[in-house]
């Protein structure tokens, strides 16, 4: 049971991801045309709380998830185009700034730097 489950937590990881981003995008459509079906269906009130909450702090019900996916497509595009050495068991090294990373640890690292500018910079520039 145990191996089991931890050779099914990428798969089971992936459908979290997949079920927040798909009810993240249904929001964000009731929230844009809610209220173009009527304004008295219980859908366009629904829309309409979820389209003033968005309006009220569009910093974290937008930006932070659209840094996230920029991180991400970031450290992608990075790894692909240029790929890190790998040791002889084929383990990811990054060396940065006299820190040496291997595993996953250096595209995690990199992600984290990453958003955490996004966030930095919505911060300075938002209020």
């Amino acid at each position: 049971m145990a191996d089991f489950v931890v050779n099914s937590t990428p798969a089971i990881a992936i459908v979290i991801l997949a079920a927040g981003l798909i009810g993240y995008a249904l929001a964000l459509a009731l929230a844009a045309f809610g209220n173009a079906t009527s304004t008295t269906s219980d859908l366009a009130v629904l829309g309409k709380w979820i389209a003033d909450w968005i309006e009220q702090n569009p910093y974290c019900n937008l930006g932070i998830p659209c840094s996230a996916l920029a991180s991400y497509a970031i450290v992608s595009a990075l790894l692909e185009a240029f790929p890190p050495p790998t040791e002889k068991n084929g383990d990811l090294i990054i060396k940065a700034f006299s820190l040496e990373f291997s595993g996953p640890s250096g595209p995690v690292t990199l992600w984290l730097i990453c958003f955490l500018g996004f966030v930095f910079a919505m911060k300075l520039l938002g209020k």
